[in-house]
Formats: C-alpha cells, structure tokens, sequence
C-alpha cells in the first residue's frame, strides 16, 4: 500500500473524531478537577481518573495463546482496515498495531491477519468445516450478503458478548438489518475503512458568499432545518448554461451538483426517511418506499435541483464541477474529502443529507453497500471466542483508536474549520442501511434513478415493479434467519 493512500485513510479517520474529542474538550472545562491546598498553601490539582473501559466489563479471560484471524476482503489501497507488519507513524496504522497488542496482551491471544481480494478462501474454509477465521472485513453487496443468504455467516445477535446496539458497532443496523431474528452483518470502529461510506454533502463556502445566499446552512443544520425544501428553494435557479450548447454537461454550472446514479437516488430518499425495506408489525418485510406516499413527494422534490450530468467517468461531477466551483453543493460520500477534495482550492462545509421536513427527528447517512469495511463471523467458528475477542476489539477501537487520530485533522486540513467537524459525529451517529438498499430487489433503486434523472413517472414505475419487488422479499424472508 503506498504511503500517500495510508495518509488519506489517516486524515479521514481523523477527520470523522474532531466532534468526540472537542465534546470531551467542552465537557473537561465545565468539569475541571478540584484542587486540593498542600503543604505551604500550595494548590495541587487532584489526578484526573480516567473512566473505566467498557472493555472491563467483558470481564477477565486467558485464551492460552489462542488464534484470532481476520479476514479481509479488499484491494482499494484507501480503505485501511489491516496494519502493517511493524510501526511506521501513520495514525491508523500504528493504531490499529497498539489496539491489537492491547487485546493480545490482556487475554492471551495472537492476533493474525489474512488479506485477499475476495470472499473465496474464507468461503471455502467454512463449506469445508474449518476453523480458521475468526472475522471477516468486506462489502456487503454481492460478497457478505450471499455469504448470509447461503448461511455461513454467525448470527450477530445471539454470538455471546456482541451488544450490536452499543455505540462502537452501528445501531441503526440492529433496528434496518435485522430480520427473523437474525443479523449476520454490521459495521463499526473496528474496520475503519466503514469511515469513507457515509453519504452526505458539500457546500462551497466562496460560492455561498458569491451567490449572496440568504441562509446561515450550518445553523439549518444544527436546528434540523436543512430540508429538502430549503435545498431546492435555495438552488432551484442557478443552473446555467455557461458553454451555450444548450445541453447539461460538466462545464456548465448547477445549485447541486449529483451522479445521476441509482446509489444517489436511494442516499436521498432513505436521508429523507423514505425506506426500502421495513419490518410492519406483524413481522412481515415490505418494500415501504412503494407504498409510502412521501417516496412521491420526495421524488418531486429532488427533481427540482437534480439534473442529470453526462459523465465519462463516475467521478467527473466531483471532480470537474464541483471542485472548480461550478457548483454550490455537492451530494456524494464522506470519502470525497480525502480522496477528490484535499487540494480544492474553494473551501466547503460538510453536511447530512437534508431530512424532509422538520418533523423529521434526525438525519441519517446510508451507508454505500460497496464500501468494503462491513463486518460478519463465520458461522463455523468458536462463537465464545469470536464474541469474546470482536467486542474487546470494537470497544477499543472506539474509545482509543479513534481519538488518538486527532491531531492530525489540523495537518492535512480535512476538516476545512469547527462547522464541518461538528457535522462529522452526526453523520456516523446515524450510519443506516436496510435489506432494500443492500438487495435492490427488482432494481427499485434504478426505478427512481429513472424518475429523478430522466422522465419516468414514479408512481405508475413503482406499481408495475411492485409484485416482482415483494416476491423477491418474500423469497429472501424465506432463508433469512431460518437455521
């Protein structure tokens, strides 16, 4: 892996702690601990106790030198997820090194690692009843989602010590992700690489000052007031036509700048609470996004400031638009930050994906299937020593591993000042994905792709898919959790 990928992954991490740490930093100073009067009326403040670990609470535990191997799935050099072999400076790395030598010191475990670009050999090991891994790093879609549906993954729910709605895992999951019982997938701080999939959005702060735009955004955002009606109203006039070829096209300038894709389609609707998948009260899963009427009305929304781009390359929006300032926003992932935007020179905000009105109670940030940093364990393996020893590792990495990246948030600029590192905590607060945006069943994401971008009308597009949409759940019901 080259050196300048693993200063991105460093910056990113860093760029998703700034919030925890300053909220410490705001809590210490209305807190500052007492002080006591010493020998010569000398004043010595009392030592600071740091709280306990909620690693303490697993409890204590001597695995004789046992075996932990995780198993990655990953070529993308940008998501960091396994160290080096040894200590060379950079953040996550040498994190991620000490955080292992922590979990292997308290229980007497050798922390192995085996990287490949795919799922073949760990599927394998488990058709052949071996134990030889213990976790698994990789994307959902396609990769750990047929793994789940072909019942080779642990039941995360039931694995012994694993409390999937804590905070170092993602609890949205356990609530969008769960069915029958059972969740095989989750993410969290143990893979950092899950940093760069939050969709969320940008904002040019030159273009802002330029456009005279009547809105303080961060404070929207803070009052949940950053809507999809404050989005339109703000940029539903400023596309311009700036080559004159009458046509939409990369040199042209847009309020919203957006890859006319079906992945920018479902970030929007499901930011917008619109839900693909949803387990009714009866238990049963439903595509809720063909029935819910808001999916319209968001759908009519969008279209308002979403223009179709013709692109060569996927990037292009990002790249070749937005980054020269010939748009005011941009709506993509997280990862953009330290992988398109570190040299641009404008600076920007970074923002959730707006709610769809104010009665909506919290944003939310869909989490892109692709991302390979999703986390399961094999089926086959020793459940009380997987949960044991995954849940030691989750909690370290969320109390230490993500703060110690701090400092150098400042170095690479990342986050462009406090607003955007405020905006930070609240998109991996609220992380989400549902069985519909995972399994797309009868390519509904495409289904609005097509009205957002193009002329498809939504409600009669989703009335024709609809029974081929809930034979599709039906059939996933079926196996899901069925053991």
């Amino acid at each position: 892996m080259s050196s300048s990928a693993k200063r991105i992954l460093s910056g990113l991490i860093a760029l998703m702690t700034v919030l925890p740490l300053f909220s410490c930093g705001e809590q210490a100073a209305v807190n500052q601990p007492s002080s006591t009067t010493g020998a010569g009326g000398a004043t010595e403040p009392e030592a600071e106790t740091a709280p306990p670990s909620a690693i303490e609470n697993l409890g204590e535990n001597d695995f004789g030198g046992r075996k932990y191997t995780i198993y990655e799935s990953n070529d993308m050099d940008i998501q960091v997820n396994c160290p080096e072999a040894e200590l060379n400076g950079e953040i996550v790395n040498d994190g991620l090194i000490n955080r292992d030598t922590f979990v292997e010191d308290k229980f007497n475990i050798e922390i192995a690692y085996a990287q490949e670009n795919s799922l073949d050999k760990v599927k394998s090991s488990v058709m052949a009843g071996e134990d030889n891994y213990q976790f698994i790093i990789a994307d959902l879609i396609g990769s750990l989602s047929s793994m789940a549906t072909a019942g080779q993954l642990m039941n995360l729910l039931r694995t012994p010590y694993l409390t999937m709605d804590a905070e170092w895992w993602s609890p949205l999951f356990a609530e969008s992700f769960a069915l029958n019982g059972a969740m095989y997938v989750n993410g969290g701080d143990i893979a950092p690489g899950v940093y760069q999939s939050p969709s969320c959005m940008y904002c040019n702060l030159k273009l802002l000052e330029d456009y005279n735009v009547d809105a303080d955004i961060y404070q929207l955002v803070l009052d949940k007031k950053w809507t999809l009606d404050e989005l339109a109203r703000i940029t539903g006039d400023m596309y311009q036509d700036l080559n004159g070829n009458a046509k939409t096209d990369l040199d042209d300038f847009y309020g919203v700048a957006t890859q006319p894709t079906s992945e920018t389609a479902v970030s929007y609707l499901t930011g917008a609470g619109v839900k693909l998948s949803e387990i009714n009260a009866d238990g049963a899963m439903v595509c809720s996004a063909i029935y819910d009427p808001k999916a319209v009305t968001v759908v009519d929304k969008l279209k308002q400031f979403c223009l179709k781009i013709p692109y060569k390359d996927i990037n292009d929006v990002i790249n070749q638009t937005f980054k020269y300032d010939r748009a005011l926003f941009l709506q993509h992932k997280l990862e953009d930050a330290a992988v398109h935007l570190r040299d641009m020179e404008s600076d920007y905000l970074i923002l959730p994906n707006p709610l769809f009105d104010e009665s909506q109670d919290h944003y939310i940030s869909t989490v892109s299937g692709y991302c390979r940093a999703f986390d399961a364990i094999p089926v086959n393996t020793d459940p009380e020593f997987a949960g044991f020893i995954t849940e030691a590792l989750a909690i370290y990495s969320h109390e230490t591993l993500r703060p110690q990246a701090f400092e150098i948030v400042y170095k690479d600029k990342l986050a462009r000042d406090q607003r955007s590192a405020d905006v930070l905590d609240v998109l991996l607060d609220n992380l989400y994905v549902d069985f519909g945006v995972i399994f797309n069943f009868s390519s509904i994401g495409d289904t609005f792709s097509n009205a957002i971008f193009g002329k498809k009308e939504i409600a009669s597009s989703l009335a024709k898919i609809e029974p081929k949409v809930q034979t599709q759940i039906d059939k996933l019901v079926e196996t899901w959790g069925v053991e």
